[in-house]
């Protein structure tokens, strides 16, 4: 009789169990981070395709850096002032709040920055050591292009 009784009960157990890990996995896969926030500050669609650039406050969760960032995304732009999820790395991570876009022929997105800048390939280096590098800038060349200037051009 006793046997009968556990039956539902290791089966409770197994199917909570598969819940569990088919959330952790859903919540915790490749690019996701539950604990980033976003702020879309401004948004420029390619006029040539279905591209856009969003530049967004950033806030990285497991750094606690609070950054201007620029992601590319295809489809609709998100809405000025939302807090649209992106996933994976930005395409480039700003030293301030002074940032220009501008898409180029060909679909590149050319980012204007004041001069002095130094630019970095690894985008931790914009998360955990932005107290020790003053006007660190950290981009993927793959795609964008960096112009650096002495004035923002608008």
């Amino acid at each position: 009789m006793k046997q009968r009784r556990r039956w539902p009960v290791i089966c409770a157990g197994i199917v909570a169990t598969l819940g569990v890990a088919i959330g952790a996995l859903l919540v915790w896969s490749p690019g996701y981070a539950p604990f980033d926030d976003f702020k879309v500050l401004s948004v420029l669609p390619d006029p040539t395709n279905k591209t856009y650039a969003a530049v967004v406050r950033y806030h990285h969760g497991n750094s606690s850096a609070t950054v201007t960032a620029v992601w590319i995304g295809q489809g609709p732009p998100p809405s000025i002032g939302s807090s649209h999820r992106f996933v994976g790395e930005p395409s480039f991570i700003s030293p301030g709040d002074s940032v220009s876009l501008k898409w180029r022929p060909g679909g590149r997105l050319a980012v204007t920055i004041p001069s002095p800048v130094e630019i970095s390939g690894y985008f931790g280096d914009c998360y955990f050591n932005l107290a020790d590098v003053q006007n660190l800038a950290c981009a993927n060349l793959e795609e964008v292009d960096i112009v650096i200037s002495n004035q923002i051009a608008d």
